[in-house]
């Protein structure tokens, strides 16, 4: 009996190693940061192409952190607001934003963010 349960503690000790390997810090995401939220779980019009929608929209301001749970809340425009979409999302769903450094890449633009409201027309 204490053989078997060396080997399953073993065996438990072994498959904890590799899956630790595979979890992520959390970034560090501050009050007043500017982050990208990803669009996995948001409900496009009916009709439209989910495959050439971004996967990230934003920036959007963080107003609150939970830090707990790992949650934050974060200041979106009318046009989601308007769709129902609650303000606080897990960290998993959120990508910290990096401002463009104009010295090194003076002519990039920010991609055109998603026109929720648009009509079906326009794609």
């Amino acid at each position: 009996m204490t053989l078997v349960n060396n080997v399953l503690i073993k065996d438990r000790i072994f498959q904890q190693k590799y899956t630790d390997k595979k979890q992520h810090k959390e970034p560090e995401l501050k009050i007043n940061n500017l982050v990208y939220l990803s669009t996995k779980n948001m409900a496009m019009p009916k009709g439209r192409a989910s495959k050439l929608v971004l996967k990230y929209v934003g920036p959007y301001k963080i107003t609150k952190a939970i830090p707990l749970t790992s949650n934050y809340e974060l200041e979106l425009p009318m046009e989601l607001v308007k769709q129902q979409i609650h303000n606080r999302f897990h960290v998993s769903l959120l990508w910290p934003h990096n401002p463009n450094d104009n010295a090194l890449f003076p002519s990039r633009r920010k991609a055109q963010p998603y026109d929720f409201s648009a009509p079906d027309e326009t794609e």
